[in-house]
């Protein structure tokens, strides 16, 4: 007699498929009667012809292990980088009178209200660095769907003032990088006000699937800024690499482009893949 372990299908019984020969290719040989060892899977020419076509629907038959892994390697790193960036924003900024602050921008504006915008900005920034992680976790929207909610009011409101926010320090500031790094940093702050709208109204009217994308990308421009402080730091290391000023310029213009752009090109293919079909 076979054990109960020898009775289990080899794979999850799909109880929406109909089809005869690839129910059969899951199941193998599940019959107790039956004395003959269990068949092994064999995704035959028929049956694959019966395998559903969009290559997403795939995503069953691929082992989730290294995807864990890999994103379990994902979240150390960002949360230890939003403890970073949280701790730089309040020991460099908040904890000092916002009068200072403009002297610990090397070279940008002076004004008052370049100093009241760049300090709106890091406050909500800090804010959306400490939350962020727990707006996108599973587990927590699982536990209590209420606070999902109310953080992610929070995450939102925050992510448009940081956004408003850095585009009037763009306007009556300027940056340090010159006309190339402003255009960076207000389209930047354009995307980033954008997502964070389309999240926020596809929540509100209930579309469940768009608002998952668009909260996945407005946290994807979100970290930017945290990522844009790993990429500078050549330029703070520019005497012990000996960088020439104008190399100190090129790169923080590059910089500024890099921390978005390649987020945003990345997180598509993601969204598709994961799209629910």
């Amino acid at each position: 007699m076979n054990s109960q372990s020898d009775q289990t299908p080899l794979l999850p019984r799909d109880t929406t498929t109909k089809t005869p020969q690839l129910q059969e290719a899951y199941d193998g040989n599940a019959n107790p009667t039956d004395p003959s060892p269990r068949k092994s899977l064999v995704v035959t020419e028929e049956v694959a012809s019966n395998c559903p076509q969009d290559p997403r629907q795939y995503r069953k038959w691929f082992p989730s292990t290294p995807s864990r892994l890999a994103m379990i390697i994902v979240w150390v790193i960002f949360i230890l980088g939003s403890i970073y960036f949280a701790h730089y924003i309040f020991f460099r900024y908040l904890i000092h009178p916002p009068s200072s602050w403009h002297n610990r921008i090397t070279d940008f504006g002076k004004y008052w209200y370049g100093a009241a915008a760049i300090g709106v900005h890091f406050i909500a920034g800090f804010i959306i660095t400490i939350i962020g992680p727990l707006q996108i976790s599973q587990r927590v929207r699982k536990w209590k769907p209420s606070f999902h909610r109310l953080n992610g009011r929070v995450y939102l409101v925050s992510s448009v003032i940081v956004s408003i926010a850095g585009m009037l320090y763009v306007v009556t500031a300027r940056t340090v990088g010159g006309i190339n790094m402003d255009i960076c940093f207000f389209f930047f702050g354009v995307c980033f006000f954008y997502t964070s709208v389309r999240t926020w109204k596809t929540a509100r009217d209930k579309q469940y699937a768009l608002h998952r994308e668009w909260a996945i990308r407005t946290f994807t421009l979100g970290v930017g800024s945290l990522l844009y402080r790993f990429y500078v730091i050549p330029v703070k290391m520019h005497k012990e690499l000996d960088m020439s000023l104008e190399t100190q310029y090129l790169w923080l213009n590059i910089a500024g482009w890099v921390m978005f752009l390649p987020n945003v090109i990345i997180v598509e293919p993601y969204l598709w893949y994961t799209r629910t079909v």
